[in-house]
């Protein structure tokens, strides 16, 4: 998701903030500050490493608040850290419903990824579930693409479960489809993949239909074959009219 820019602007907005609780010296103040700058350069420059050790130290000073936890969080994500960036942002997420919707998908989505790639799917689509209320277009559409696959690789694919997976894929469809001028390579690459898997969701679903309806349709009761010896009289098959006796035939052949 396209975050990144957003939360550059929202994180130097941390700077006049007082995060850390309580300072003892004006000199603490303007260390930790300077520390913070630093992890925020670090982040800027793509370096979230050397951005992790700023925001560790100043966890060791001071209790860092639910927003710097949930960024150092995203930090953890970036650098394939996926317990440590479950435990800061499952930690920050909570106290953070008064902040923008748009911020709090950033943490929610990160949250869920983390769950996502340690194969914790219930658990990421909880999170996942948070990030789909916040976000609108291509990046509700990567929201789309994602649950669907945390479905897909906790649940298989059944006939019985196709037509939740075509209801994600097929409304991510319909957005990239819309939002193609401002779309990624990756989510061009998306695009063509929903398409690809829609075709084989609604081919299992519309095979398994047939199917159903073979198996509830009843069958032709078989037409029961007639006995050698039964005489043919389809009026009362069960008691056969006898032929007239010959003797009172003979009046009506001699005149």
């Amino acid at each position: 998701m396209s975050y990144r820019y957003f939360l550059l602007t929202v994180l130097l907005s941390f700077t006049v903030l007082a995060p850390f609780g309580n300072m003892k010296a004006a000199g603490e103040d303007s260390s930790s500050q300077e520390q913070l700058t630093k992890a925020l350069e670090y982040f800027q420059g793509g370096k979230y490493h050397e951005a992790i050790l700023c925001f560790t130290k100043l966890q060791k000073r001071y209790k860092l608040n639910p927003r710097f936890k949930a960024y150092l969080g995203m930090c953890y994500y970036k650098e394939g850290m996926y317990e440590e960036a479950i435990e800061n942002l499952r930690e920050g997420i909570p106290a953070l419903s008064s902040y923008s919707p748009k911020e709090q998908a950033v943490y929610s989505y990160y949250c869920a990824e983390s769950l996502f790639e340690i194969g914790e799917y219930t658990e990421s689509l909880h999170y996942y579930d948070l990030t789909l209320a916040n976000v609108q277009g291509n990046d509700r559409a990567d929201v789309l693409f994602h649950t669907a696959f945390a479905y897909y690789l906790r649940d298989g694919v059944t006939p019985e479960n196709a037509p939740q997976l075509i209801t994600y894929l097929s409304e991510a469809q319909s957005l990239y489809e819309a939002n193609i001028p401002s779309s990624t390579d990756l989510q061009q690459a998306r695009l063509h993949q929903t398409r690809t898997m829609l075709a084989g969701l609604n081919k299992l679903v519309k095979k398994a239909q047939a199917e159903k309806e073979k198996e509830t349709k009843l069958p032709e009761t078989p037409e029961t074959p007639k006995s050698p010896e039964e005489p043919d009289n389809p009026d009362n098959p069960d008691n056969p009219e006898l032929p007239e006796n010959p003797e009172n035939l003979k009046g009506t052949t001699s005149q």
